[in-house]
This record gives C-alpha cells, sequence and structure tokens, in this order.
C-alpha cells in the first residue's frame, strides 16, 4: 500500500506536465497489477486475471507516451548535447 500510495502521490503531482504524468500513470496501474497479482497468489482469490487489466493498461500509457512524447526528448538531448559540444 506504501508504494501505490507513492505511485498516486507522484502522478498527483505531475498531472499537468503530460510527459512526465504518462510514465508515472503507467507505474500505477503496473504497481496496482502486481499487488493484484501478489494477493492472489497468497489468498487464492481467483483475481488473477484482473491484474492483466492493469498490465495492459500500463502498456498502452507507455507505448503511447513512447509515441507521442519520447522522440520530443530525445531530440531536446541531442540539441543540447550540440550545444554543449559548440562551447
Amino acid at each position: 500500500m506504501p508504494t501505490l500510495g507513492l505511485a498516486i502521490y507522484l502522478a498527483w503531482r505531475t498531472r499537468k506536465q503530460i510527459a512526465d504524468f504518462l510514465p508515472n500513470l503507467a507505474i500505477c496501474f503496473w504497481i496496482t497489477a502486481n499487488s493484484i497479482w501478489m494477493a492472489d497468489e497468497f489468498f487464492e482469490l481467483g483475481i488473477k486475471s484482473i491484474s492483466a487489466l492493469f498490465f495492459i493498461g500500463g502498456l498502452v500509457v507507455i507505448l503511447f507516451w513512447v509515441v507521442r512524447y519520447f522522440p520530443g526528448l530525445w531530440k531536446k538531448a541531442k540539441i543540447l548535447d550540440e550545444k554543449n559540444e559548440n562551447v
């Protein structure tokens, strides 16, 4: 619970910067999925299949981030490196 709480807190803090928010949201999905999976392993609740929804949700969010925002971040880093080399 503390790990999930911290992940939700970090996602909430970065909600206005979408490029930072999406990876944090994916982490929230994955921690939730792992928690459900572990609870099922320990208590034999038969809810493992629900965790797949959260794993897929996290994967969709991170894939969207990679396609939409990662190229721009990569480009910014490359430009900064070139500026530093010219100085």
